[in-house]
């Protein structure tokens, strides 16, 4: 219990009366382990809170601007919180219900979906937990980003030793929560810039490319960018099976974001990913002009791989709380078809225009051909200052890319069934209620036809 970090961070709390502990300023909690220690550890470069405030605050706090200009003056550097536990009211959907900080605009606001391992009648990893936090903010930005899993987790544990002893006891417990989905999250982020350390981009291979220091805005962009919007609803739950609430859910919606976050979409590793990836970091838009960049499709290593996932990501300076309209800087993406001026457009987020309210923007392409050369086109629409930096990444069948050798028949995500077992175990209530009734209802009638009888 005597790790340095924990100590700093326990000396700057303090616990009140009801044992609820108060957290010291954003910048110092973020600044912990920032500073390196000591000269032969690396600073850090991504903060996991599974903490937020305890009462729904869905607006834009004095706390998440706090985090918005720490990370735009750490341009390396990314935070992840957890979107909050009160996403469900009386077993059905509590929009509007993310809290602070978590409704800041640079970092990644994290829900929960269900587990493979789902306790009692919970359904399958394909579902939102009932109590993941939603959006939107009270200025209409899109929350939560990303999901994770976030019930029936295995986490840490700490056994203390006797009052006043300073031992540690290590051990396990279950626990659910967006808390529990954020770490998942940030562990992916690690990943993530651990491949651009050490030189797997963009071949695939460790040391095969040049060792990068990606942006923060970058390692979001990459996890938005792969994740999977083949979820199947909302786990409402019930207080009974014939009266359970399964909602609906569309990618880009207050639900899930982008999706639940998948690595195999997200970055290559030779033989083990379905895509490739292409990355522009750090780029500089003017106020007004346009950015174009271009890829081709080539399925010739054997990727197989049909769609084509473009992700432009941005950090700006922070607003001022309670902003009615708090992202500043709008930039625009689209994407083309190279060369193809009066072809289709293709817009971000599912929208069928431009998106002027998130800083973060994806556009997918369904179905493309070999061959095909597309434009992504970045476009400084209305900037507060003459610039705006960004982050772009596409990923596709790319530069002979070769396909993924590992079995996923039995993906979970692929092999959930948990709806259809429910729906199955419904009918059977209901239908051995209503045999139930009806044996009752016939025992009533011949018992009536008998008295009948007697009488005459």
């Amino acid at each position: 219990c005597r790790h340095p970090l924990l100590q700093t961070l326990a000396r700057s709390s303090t616990t009140q009366q009801d044992g609820r502990l108060m957290t010291p300023g954003v910048s110092r909690i973020l600044s912990t382990g920032r500073n390196s220690l000591s000269n032969d550890q690396p600073p850090a470069h991504i903060h996991s809170a599974s903490w937020g405030a305890i009462d729904i605050t869905n607006g834009y706090t004095g706390q998440s601007s706090q985090f918005d200009t720490y990370m735009y003056w750490n341009d390396d550097f990314l935070a992840i919180v957890a979107a909050g536990n009160d996403g469900n009211k009386e077993y059905d959907d509590r929009m509007n219900s993310v809290s602070s900080p978590s409704t800041f605009k640079n970092g990644i606001t994290v829900g929960a979906s269900n587990n493979y391992k789902g306790e009692g009648d919970k359904l399958g990893p394909t579902y939102l937990a009932p109590f993941s936090g939603r959006g939107p903010t009270k200025d209409g930005r899109r929350k939560p980003e990303v999901v994770a899993p976030g019930n029936a987790i295995e986490s840490a544990k700490v056994d203390l030793g006797p009052r006043g002893g300073d031992q540690c006891h290590s051990s396990t417990t279950v626990k659910e929560g967006t808390s529990m989905a954020t770490p998942t999250v940030s562990g992916t982020a690690a990943i993530i810039r651990q491949y651009f350390e050490e030189g797997w981009y963009p071949d695939g291979r460790e040391g095969s490319g040049p060792s990068l220091n990606p942006s923060g805005a970058l390692v979001k962009a990459v996890l938005l960018n792969g994740a999977q919007t083949d979820m199947r609803g909302v786990d409402n739950g019930s207080s009974n099976i014939i009266q359970r609430k399964i909602s609906n859910v569309e990618p880009y919606d207050n639900n899930i974001g982008f999706g639940r976050i998948d690595l195999s979409h997200s970055l290559y590793l030779e033989g083990y990913s379905e895509v490739k990836a292409t990355i522009w970091d750090r780029q500089l838009v003017n106020d007004g002009d346009t950015d174009a960049y271009t890829v081709k499709i080539d399925r010739s290593g054997g990727c197989d791989f049909r769609h084509l996932s473009v992700t432009l990501v941005w950090v700006e300076e922070a607003s001022l709380g309670d902003c009615t309209r708090c992202v500043q800087n709008d930039l625009d993406l689209h994407v083309t078809v190279t060369g193809a001026d009066d072809g289709p457009k293709y817009y971000p987020n599912g929208l069928d225009g431009k998106d002027d309210q998130n800083n973060a923007e994806r556009v997918v392409v369904p179905d493309v051909p070999d061959g095909a050369n597309y434009t992504l086109s970045v476009r400084g629409a209305n900037l507060n200052g003459p610039t705006q930096k960004y982050a772009l990444v596409a990923t596709g069948c790319f530069d002979g890319a070769v396909p993924n050798s590992i079995d996923k028949s039995g993906d979970v995500f692929r092999t959930d069934d948990s709806g259809r077992k429910l729906n199955r175990m419904a009918i059977i209530v209901v239908s051995c209620c209503a045999a139930t009734a009806a044996i009752l209802l016939g025992c009533c009638l011949l018992s009536c036809l008998r008295r009948r009888k007697r009488r005459k």
